[in-house]
């Protein structure tokens, strides 16, 4: 029988160790799995930020919606660049009837005296000019009131509350203060349309020097009273 050469260098009592004849090639690891390190990304905070906002006042039906959540069609001059628009609010739509009403008896009314069988006391030609300029006097009426009720506006972003305040064309106010300043909340419906179409005002108290701001006839102001107070305990004081 034929002797090993190794039987000099490997005892009978030491143990076989198997070696793999196909060793792991670089982009494998041998024993340990890989481990998936759980991250949260701005996208999805700024998701969750949006979805909150959203289950308390809803989705913007359009631009001429009295309640606008995350506007990607409004903007104001005074935002900040890393200023986000929460809301923007108008006032109920409700408080359009009255000028609306008064709108239409004074087109209606040119058309309303002619039908009365009385004697012409003015000429055709008088009366057309009459005609003309009460109907520019109905015109400016009406877009004065709808500008009024369009252009003023209630902000709520992620630093501050806005007060924009448009009269007319030439009249225009701007208040401001920030959600750290804000002291008390409280809101007020009364009146049988105010009850009935839950709409109402919303007063904000601040501290220091900012101006007490009110938010007057807006649509559901309990949600947007919820929604201020949510902002006001995750807020961080300025120091």
């Amino acid at each position: 029988m034929a002797r090993s050469n190794d039987l000099d260098t490997i005892a009978p009592d030491d143990p076989i160790i198997e070696v793999s004849k196909n060793p792991p090639t670089s982009g494998e690891k041998e024993n340990t799995p890989p481990v998936k390190e759980e991250t949260i990304s701005p996208i999805m905070m700024e998701n969750d930020e949006d979805n909150e906002v959203r289950s308390i006042l809803g989705h913007t039906t359009g631009p001429l919606s009295a309640t606008l959540v995350f506007p990607n069609y409004f903007n104001f001059s005074e935002k900040s660049d890393n200023e986000v628009i929460y809301t923007a609010l108008r006032p109920h739509w409700f408080t359009n009837v009255p000028w609306i009403f008064l709108t239409i008896i004074m087109l209606l009314a040119p058309i309303i005296i002619k039908t009365v069988p009385i004697k012409p006391i003015l000429s055709s030609n008088i009366f057309s000019l009459i005609l003309i300029f009460w109907y520019l006097v109905t015109f400016t009426f009406s877009l004065e009131k709808f500008i009024s009720w369009y252009f003023n506006i209630f902000i709520i972003t992620n630093m501050r509350v806005i007060d924009i305040d448009v009269h007319n064309l030439l009249d225009r106010k701007f208040a401001e203060a920030q959600i750290c300043m804000i002291q008390d909340l409280s809101y007020k419906v009364s009146g049988v349309s105010q009850t009935f179409l839950n709409y109402g005002s919303i007063k904000i108290e601040t501290a220091g020097e900012s101006p007490d701001i009110t938010f007057e006839k807006i649509a559901a102001p309990g949600k947007v009273m919820k929604l201020l107070q949510g902002l006001c305990q995750n807020v961080t004081p300025n120091k």
